[in-house]
């Protein structure tokens, strides 16, 4: 099995739009990200960490 690899919150932000996700809305360290067909996620966005 591969090993994903470790990605910054910004990072994986970059990746979700454009996937067609757009960010909603931030609540302190965490961006909500919703789709067009009604999906939603919470990134959590610390400086210097890895996900």
């Amino acid at each position: 099995m591969s090993q994903l690899p470790s990605l910054t919150g910004r990072e994986i932000i970059a990746a979700l739009e454009k996937a067609g996700f757009t960010v909603a809305r931030v609540r302190g360290s965490h961006h909500i990200l919703i789709h067009d067909d009604g999906r939603r996620t919470v990134i959590p966005v610390h400086s210097g960490e890895t996900s």
